[in-house]
């Protein structure tokens, strides 16, 4: 049986103009407390937010896809992006929506 990949990865589409990666740590390290946010700026302008679990079976307890809504929210309400996508970035950094 062949179960897919939980999501660990965001990505932020059309991100407001000067975004910086301070801004996106500091905003996802208070949505994320015990994660360690990963930020990526990909050349079509748009910005990857994988999420690195602290223990092997985080993904298990808390998947991402159950916060979606509330960092979505968080996301537009602070004028960071204009929306935001659940995906599964691979070990070669390649995103999957």
């Amino acid at each position: 049986m062949v179960t897919a990949e939980p999501y660990n990865a965001l990505l932020l589409s059309n991100p407001r103009f000067g975004l910086t990666v301070d801004e996106l740590q500091h905003e996802f390290g208070a949505l994320l407390p015990n994660l360690k946010p990963s930020i990526s700026f990909l050349p079509s302008g748009d910005v990857v937010v994988k999420v690195i679990p602290s223990s092997v079976s985080w993904h298990e307890k808390t998947p991402l896809s159950s916060l979606k809504s509330t960092i979505s929210k968080s996301v537009k309400d602070n004028n960071l992006a204009s929306s935001t996508t659940l995906c599964v970035v691979d070990s070669n950094c390649k995103t999957h929506l």
